[in-house]
C-alpha cells in the first residue's frame, strides 16, 4: 500500500512540475540576429566565406532572402524589424517627405532618425519587452528612438567608427550579464560589405575582402557563442544584394526636370515627386512620360504595381519613377560610384540577400526556397515564444514555422 501511494505522489509531482519546466525551457531560447548590409545572396560562395558556408550547411540556408521594395537599408531593415512592408510600416526610403508633418526624413538627420514619430508597426524588441523579455540592439534600424514609448533595453548610436570586433565584443558581454539583466534578443549591424559594393562595385577585388573580414570575425564570433552554456540560434541575414553599374547607362535627373522646383526625393533607383496639385500632378507626368526610352518607368501613386506594395501611405510621392536597370538616375555632379540598390527585388535578382540560421529551435541542414524578408519577424517571435496578432503583420507564419524543431 506504501508503495502504491509512493508511486501516485511521484507521478503526481512529475504532472505538476513538467508543463512548467518546458514553459521555462522555451522562455529561455536566445535570438542573435545578425545584418550584413548589402550582402548578396551570391556573395558567400562566390567569394567563399568559408564560416558563413558551414552555417548554411550545418543549420538552415535559403535561396535568397527577398527585400521589400524599395530595396534599401532603412526601408529593408525596418521591414525585418516590424514584419511590414514599407507602405504599412511608414519608412518608405532612405529620405521621404512626410505632407501631414511636412518635413523630410532622412538618414543623416539624427533628429528624424531618433523621433519615434517616424515608425509604425512593433519592432520585434518592442514585441519582446510587451513580454519581458529583455533586447539588445547594436545600431539596427529604428532601434536608436523611442517607438510608442518603448525601447530596446539596451541600444546604441550609430557610430560608424565602432569596430566590428567591439561591436561582436558587446554581444558576448550581453550574454554573460546575470539571467535577470541578460537580453535574449540581440540584433547587430554591420555595413563593411555595403560599402565596398557602392564604391566599388559588386565584383570587385575590394568586395570579395571585405566579404572575407567580415566572414573570419564572424567565425571568431560563433567560436564564442558555441562556448556559452545557452540555447542560441544565430541568424545571418542582408537587407538587399548589390547591382553593378555601367556608367553609360546614367540618366541624368536634370535633363529630366528642374528638381529644386518640387517637393521631390530623387534616388539612383527611384525618384519620387509630391504634389497637392493633380493638375501639376498630370504635367509633370506627362513630361516624364514622355522621356523615359525605355530607362525608366512613370507611375502615379495609385498606379504603382500591386506586388511592390508602394502605394498605400501618404509618404510615398504622387508621382513614382521606377528605373529599368541597368539605368540609373544620377546628378551630373555626383562622382562615379560602382554599384547600387533599390531596383524591383521581384524583377532584378542582384537584390537579393542572404538568410542563414543555426540553433537550439532550428531544424538542421535545411535549404529552403527564396522567401521575403517580412517572414522573419514571425520566425523570431517563434522562438521566443511571443505571442503576437498576424492579422497586423505582413508576414505568415506558415513560410518558416516549419523549420522549428517540434519541441526545443
Amino acid at each position: 500500500m506504501k508503495s502504491i501511494f509512493t508511486f501516485f505522489i511521484i507521478i503526481f509531482l512529475l504532472s505538476s512540475c513538467s508543463p512548467n519546466d518546458k514553459k521555462e525551457e522555451k522562455q529561455e531560447q536566445y535570438v542573435i540576429l545578425i545584418s550584413l548590409d548589402g550582402f548578396s545572396h551570391e556573395y558567400a560562395k562566390k567569394y567563399n566565406a568559408t564560416n558563413l558556408l558551414t552555417l548554411a550547411k550545418e543549420g538552415i540556408e535559403a535561396k535568397a532572402l527577398i527585400p521589400p521594395y524599395p530595396s534599401k537599408t532603412f526601408p529593408s531593415h525596418y521591414t525585418i524589424a516590424t514584419g511590414l512592408y514599407p507602405e504599412h510600416h511608414g519608412i518608405v526610403g532612405n529620405n521621404f517627405y512626410d505632407p501631414n508633418f511636412e518635413e523630410y526624413y532622412s538618414t543623416s538627420n539624427r533628429n528624424t532618425v531618433e523621433d519615434g514619430k517616424w515608425y509604425g508597426g512593433t519592432p520585434i524588441w518592442c514585441l519582446a519587452k510587451n513580454y519581458n523579455v529583455r533586447s539588445a540592439t547594436y545600431f539596427w534600424i529604428g532601434s536608436e528612438a523611442e517607438i510608442n514609448g518603448c525601447r530596446p533595453n539596451f541600444y546604441n548610436n550609430y557610430d560608424k567608427t565602432v569596430s566590428i570586433k567591439e561591436r561582436m565584443d558587446k554581444a558576448i558581454e550581453w550574454l554573460q550579464l546575470p539571467k535577470n539583466e541578460r537580453p535574449q534578443l540581440i540584433s547587430l549591424y554591420f555595413s563593411l560589405v555595403d560599402d565596398s559594393g557602392h564604391k566599388f562595385g559588386p565584383n570587385s577585388k575590394e568586395t570579395e575582402e571585405s566579404v572575407k573580414q567580415i566572414d573570419i570575425a564572424l567565425g571568431d564570433l560563433f567560436s564564442e557563442l558555441d562556448s556559452i552554456d545557452l540555447p542560441i540560434n544565430i541568424i545571418v541575414v542582408s537587407d538587399h544584394g548589390m547591382y553593378p553599374l555601367d556608367q553609360s547607362k546614367k540618366v541624368f535627373l536634370e535633363d529630366l526636370l528642374d528638381w529644386s522646383k518640387l517637393d521631390a526625393n530623387p534616388t539612383d533607383a527611384f525618384a519620387t515627386i509630391y504634389t497637392s496639385s493633380s493638375t501639376e500632378r498630370d504635367s509633370l507626368f506627362t513630361i516624364l512620360k514622355n522621356k523615359e526610352e525605355g530607362r525608366y518607368i512613370t507611375y502615379k501613386k495609385s498606379e504603382v504595381p500591386k506586388n511592390l506594395h508602394y502605394s498605400n501611405n501618404d509618404r510615398i510621392g504622387d508621382i513614382v519613377l521606377i528605373a529599368n536597370a541597368p539605368h540609373f538616375f544620377i546628378k551630373k555632379s555626383k562622382k562615379d560610384y560602382w554599384g547600387t540598390h533599390g531596383f524591383d527585388p521581384y524583377k532584378y535578382s542582384e537584390m537579393h540577400g542572404i538568410f542563414y540560421a543555426k540553433g537550439s529551435a532550428l531544424k538542421q541542414n535545411q535549404q529552403i526556397p527564396a522567401f521575403e524578408s517580412i517572414h522573419i519577424y514571425l520566425l523570431i517571435a517563434e522562438i521566443l515564444q511571443l505571442p503576437y496578432d498576424s492579422s497586423k503583420i505582413d508576414g505568415k507564419p506558415h513560410v518558416l514555422k516549419h523549420l522549428l524543431k517540434d519541441q526545443f
